[in-house]
């Protein structure tokens, strides 16, 4: 007989695609369920010539975008997703 026991805490990354001024990118948010915690990981530019953006100020938009459109969704929008 074999007896498997599984931890119910895990560890996950999800990746997220878009793009600031035409340059694509790929957003990694990751997220550890023991401590109920996430974090955004890395911007990953799929383009090659990003010298048209100031990569500083557009990676902090970025940023506040993706935790605003994952986590400060308003009540109505939340409902309307069928997540509350």
């Amino acid at each position: 007989m074999i007896h498997i026991e599984m931890d119910k805490n895990y560890t996950q990354t999800t990746y997220y695609y878009g793009s600031a001024n035409g340059k694509k990118f790929t957003v990694a948010c990751h997220y550890d369920s023991n401590a109920d915690y996430w974090d955004i990981r890395q911007i990953i530019w799929t383009n090659e010539d990003l010298s048209t953006l100031p990569l500083d100020k557009t990676e902090k938009k970025i940023k506040d975008f993706v935790h605003k459109w994952l986590f400060d969704k308003p009540k109505k929008e939340e409902e309307a997703n069928g997540t509350v």
